[in-house]
């Protein structure tokens, strides 16, 4: 599922509402949740791991956002982004409904563990100063555990596979 403009999520928002149009909560086995994810450091991978996630099983909607965190340290936080003239930042705020859960806690347990699996088996070759030891390979498998997780929550959530249905909606 490519990305959208903001008509096409409103629909799709619409259609994932939780509620029926009178308000009343709709039954559980009818509520879907969209999981929504906090892009952080190494973003090259997270974002790698997240869209492998939302295309599996034959697309799934999966929101993501880059964490303030990453921002900051990467230099690109938005109060430092230069605009095109007649564009601005906004400070308004809007009522939002959050559910939170451990997920991009998650997120960085499984890098970290990625890393320390890693280094055990290879750190006679790191300290060796062996080049494929310590290159790319370190990053390139820690995308596996990372949207192996996403897949797993948005199994959890009802959300997994659901773009064929939403592609309908749009």
């Amino acid at each position: 599922m490519s990305l959208r403009t903001g008509r096409e999520l409103k629909k799709v928002f619409t259609a994932l509402c939780p509620f029926e149009p009178d308000g009343k909560l709709k039954p559980e086995e009818e509520r879907v949740t969209v999981l929504a994810s906090n892009a952080n450091i190494p973003i090259e991978i997270q974002m790698k791991a997240f869209a492998q996630a939302a295309a599996a099983g034959g697309g799934s909607p999966h929101i993501v956002q880059i964490s303030s965190n990453c921002s900051m340290t990467t230099g690109n936080h938005p109060k430092n982004t230069v605009f095109l003239e007649g564009v601005s930042r906004t400070k308004l705020t809007r009522p939002v409904a959050i559910g939170k859960n451990n997920i991009n806690t998650q997120y960085l347990v499984d890098g970290t563990n990625h890393f320390a699996d890693y280094y055990e088996k290879n750190k006679d070759s790191i300290r060796k100063g062996n080049k494929k030891a310590c290159g790319r390979s370190i990053y390139i498998n820690m995308v596996i555990p990372q949207a192996q997780r996403a897949v797993n929550k948005m199994k959890e959530a009802g959300s997994f596979g659901l773009a064929p249905k939403l592609m309908k909606i749009l």
